[in-house]
């Protein structure tokens, strides 16, 4: 059994992390505490659907809301970064892409920083709101919903529906998060393989990346048809990668 200690230990945890990213970020505007910032949200959002499990949609669905607007502007900042990274890497010469992520990046975080005591009063509030509705959660309930992901999972990556690649990574990376709150002897009952849960997740990532810069820069006809075609080869590369790792993959998600 998933105790509420457990669970409640567990949020405040997040919480501290959030507060200290948010902090980092206001004194510094590092680009590595965005990102820390929102992997620490999405461990939110993941442990959110934990607790839907027992309470149901209705009663979390106010939290997941609470978190939206942090969330969505620490990606705006994130993914202009990200944009400006992989033209550079690349050799792409693409001027309105290139000067809309500037724009971004000198005026967005400036108005971050600006509201990071509102977003920390933000989520302090809907963590204590939350602390509320816990409640024990039974072995069986949570194997049952981790099955269930796994055959989502299951459903997109052996045969690399790219539509829906980026989904079954937002599911790898709930399942890994929702096993970090596990003791070892609910782990060891699970017997998931996190190590390739990470892997899978990881090429996910990076095909998720390439491809969301080859459809931006294909949008704005960019003129390094060359850099563009060597994008697009890495992307494919990648998804043949999905291809092959989740091969056996019952085999290797629960060896």
């Amino acid at each position: 059994m998933l105790k509420r200690k457990r669970q409640c230990k567990y949020l405040i945890k997040r919480r501290r992390k959030v507060r200290s990213s948010l902090s980092a970020f206001a004194r510094s505007g590092d680009q590595q505490e965005l990102h820390k910032l929102r992997v620490e949200l999405k461990r939110i959002k993941a442990f959110i659907k934990l607790v839907q499990l027992y309470r149901g949609r209705k009663q979390v669905t106010i939290h997941l809301r609470s978190i939206r607007e942090l969330f969505h502007h620490a990606g705006i900042i994130r993914e202009a970064d990200l944009n400006l990274q992989m033209m550079k890497q690349f050799h792409i010469s693409q001027p309105a892409v290139k000067a809309r992520a500037g724009l971004i990046l000198r005026q967005e975080p400036g108005k971050f920083q600006s509201h990071v005591s509102h977003y920390d009063e933000i989520i302090k509030d809907m963590v204590r709101s939350l602390q509320k509705l816990l409640r024990p959660l039974r072995d069986r309930k949570l194997t049952g919903w981790v099955n269930r992901q796994l055959k989502k999972i299951a459903a997109v990556v052996t045969i690399v529906q790219t539509d829906q690649l980026h989904s079954a990574r937002k599911r790898i990376k709930n399942l890994r998060y929702i096993y970090e709150i596990c003791s070892n002897r609910l782990k060891a009952r699970l017997a998931l393989n996190a190590d390739y849960l990470d892997q899978l997740q990881d090429l996910i990532g990076k095909w998720h990346d390439a491809d969301v810069a080859v459809r931006l820069l294909d949008a704005h006809n960019t003129e390094n048809k060359k850099g563009l075609d060597k994008l697009r080869a890495q992307r494919d590369q990648t998804g043949a990668a999905i291809f092959d790792t989740s091969q056996d993959f019952w085999c290797k998600v629960t060896g």
